[in-house]
């Protein structure tokens, strides 16, 4: 691609954006070489950090940047996401409510259930020569673990918010910007709606030992959560605990159909799933990046920000930086050490990376066993999604070795 042509998609960049998304390993290398402090005029403008050191800093500094809203646009949710959009200091007292539930050790104590559901969405497969890996694989299988293990939310139900959450991560890239602001915000309300009935449900009836049960007796500074915070813990719990996911799980299964050779590795030796996870988390960075907001005129990485700029910490572009990073762009499934930036870092690390990476881990240990040879469907070719998750919508596969 031309200097002209990536200039060009830098001035707009959006990660709704399809053209941005099939050139982003390009953009990423222009922004960090040349630009590293850049700027974006979409959504009405916003800078941008590529570098790790920046980027990593940055998170580390919420006096300067705050985390509310925390995408470029903003998701449209009725209420701020808890704890993800708060800042210090109420942000630690939030975060604490649910800590110990995503802690390793209670994840840990989940891995019998978590194998289970792999085994039934395997066995929903078994036979079968045509198989699309993300509606089969995917998706269901981190819905079915906050759903159902985590929130009792009824099987009938799950396809629904799940839809709806997809709806409000991945709007139609074609929409205008106004658009895309009005479809988020009506799958935001959607969901508010159904959880604000689970909710009062749970509350009149506080007999489980769900996530949903458990925040409503709940308490910060001795005093209840309200509705509106409760809401505010499911709406970021939901779809940041299956999308993120599903969509690196989506974009591991392409990777490994592009490369039997890595297959192959893992196949021979198995041990090297925990380090393969983290390779993938770092080359797929299903999340490309969150926003901030600058709270005071500040300078930052030799940039003069004014106070209520927009700012976007490209953890994507991060993950490739040469000077963390030998050869960036290849996937090394040994590499070590690994300190990826997929879940963020500072006070806002993902409370859920125990969670997913026990699902990615427990997926491909079950995946690289159960199906040695597959290839993309030459008939049906896969679909990227762009959004604050960069995933796949499809990914048709032909299982080898299965009678057609």
């Amino acid at each position: 691609m031309s200097e002209t042509d990536l200039q060009r998609l830098i001035g707009k960049f959006s990660v709704h954006d399809e053209e941005i998304q099939e050139h982003a390993t390009e953009i990423w290398a222009e922004l960090r070489a040349n630009c590293p402090v850049a700027r974006s005029e979409a959504f009405g403008g916003f800078w941008m950090f590529s570098k790790y050191a920046d980027v990593f800093d940055a998170e580390r500094a919420p006096h300067l940047f705050s985390s509310f809203p925390v995408t470029v646009p903003p998701f449209g949710n009725p209420m701020p996401m808890i704890p993800i959009e708060m800042d210090p200091p109420v942000h630690s007292k939030y975060r604490r409510v649910v800590g110990h539930q995503f802690a390793q050790g209670a994840v840990s104590a989940l891995e019998g259930q978590v194998r289970g559901i792999v085994e039934n969405l395997f066995a929903n497969i078994a036979g079968r020569r045509e198989v699309d890996l993300v509606k089969e694989l995917s998706r269901p299988l981190p819905i079915q673990v906050l759903l159902t293990l985590y929130m009792d939310i009824p099987a009938a139900d799950q396809a629904y918010l799940a839809e709806q959450f997809v709806l409000m991560l991945t709007p139609d890239p074609n929409l205008p910007s106004d658009q895309v602001m009005a479809a988020r915000q009506a799958a935001g309300m959607a969901c508010a709606q159904y959880l604000g009935q689970k909710i009062a449900e749970r509350r009149a009836s506080p007999v489980g030992t769900d996530l949903i049960t458990f925040l409503g007796r709940a308490e910060v500074d001795g005093a209840p959560l309200s509705m509106e915070e409760i809401l505010g813990f499911l709406l970021l719990l939901i779809p940041a605990g299956f999308d993120t996911t599903a969509s690196t799980l989506s974009r591991t299964f392409l990777h490994l159909a592009e490369r039997p050779d890595l297959r192959k590795q893992l196949q021979a030796d198995p041990t090297l799933i925990p380090s393969a996870v983290e390779e993938f988390l770092r080359i797929t960075t299903a999340v490309t990046g969150q926003a901030r907001t600058v709270t005071q005129d500040c300078t930052f990485a030799g940039h003069d920000f004014t106070q209520g700029d927009r700012l976007v910490l490209l953890w994507a572009s991060a993950n490739r930086d040469e000077d963390v990073f030998t050869d960036p762009d290849e996937i090394v499934l040994t590499r070590e050490p690994n300190k990826h930036l997929a879940f963020g870092s500072g006070i806002h690390r993902c409370l859920g990376m125990h969670v997913a990476k026990m699902e990615l881990r427990i997926m491909l240990e079950e995946f690289t066993r159960r199906i040695p040879d597959y290839h993309l469907d030459p008939d049906r070719p896969y679909h990227r999604h762009t959004g604050e998750t960069w995933g796949l919508h499809t990914l048709p596969v032909i299982i080898d070795g299965v009678p057609g």
